[in-house]
């Protein structure tokens, strides 16, 4: 009986088969994760031109300014070591689109 539970199962497995993703060429592939970061880094650097509108327009002080930004760095450190690790658990590909979608959200 050990024998034929062995063989059910490999036979089982056999019509499983692996699991297959749909994929896009390497170049194709290459192409659209090149946009999303560049799509990604042009938000979040697009407010800082503003901060100096923003100080002419409201009349804060330059240390308002610096604060800003100080303030700035400060989420984007905490931010990234305490969840860079995450995807080791939850996966790249999950944490990319929750990372993308929250910045277009933000935005």
């Amino acid at each position: 009986m050990g024998d034929s539970s062995r063989v059910r199962f490999t036979r089982i497995e056999e019509a499983k088969g692996p699991l297959r993703r749909l994929a896009l060429p390497k170049g194709a592939a290459f192409g659209v994760a090149a946009v999303a970061a560049f799509l990604a880094f042009a938000s979040n650097a697009a407010a800082s031109p503003l901060y100096r509108v923003y100080q002419a327009q409201f009349r804060f002080p330059a240390i308002t300014l610096t604060l800003l930004f100080t303030v700035y760095i400060i989420v984007l450190l905490c931010t990234l070591l305490s969840l860079g690790s995450l995807s080791d658990y939850v996966g790249r590909r999950p944490l990319l689109l929750a990372g993308l979608a929250t910045g277009a959200v933000a935005c």
